[in-house]
């Protein structure tokens, strides 16, 4: 597989997701995926072959949200408190981008 195929693939299989997201439960995916309500609604609303299209662009539709290389390595690291690892990320993941959670 080329890098071509495997962008789509991964750009295909993002969008898949975040569409089934959005269905299930609109703000905690929105929430989650740092999506403001303009982009969700468009994602959300996009047909397949507008999935395909979208899919086909030469880059990653996406981004790492996490952008401080501290906050990245302390998600990598093990933790006494495995179970509130999860809210730990999510913590990071917001303070990360200045409390703000929208494209």
């Amino acid at each position: 597989m080329n890098t071509e195929q495997s962008l789509y693939e991964i750009n295909y299989t993002w969008l898949s997701l975040v569409q089934k997201m959005l269905l299930k439960d609109k703000n905690v995916a929105m929430f989650r995926l740092g999506l403001n309500a303009r982009i969700a609604g468009i994602i959300g609303g996009m047909t397949e072959k507008e999935l395909h299209k979208l899919s086909a662009h030469p880059h990653f539709i996406f981004t790492l949200r996490i952008q401080d290389p501290a906050a990245l390595e302390c998600l990598l690291q093990d933790s006494r408190v495995d179970h509130l690892a999860p809210m730990h990320a999510a913590m990071l993941c917001l303070s990360d981008t200045g409390g703000h959670h929208g494209i």
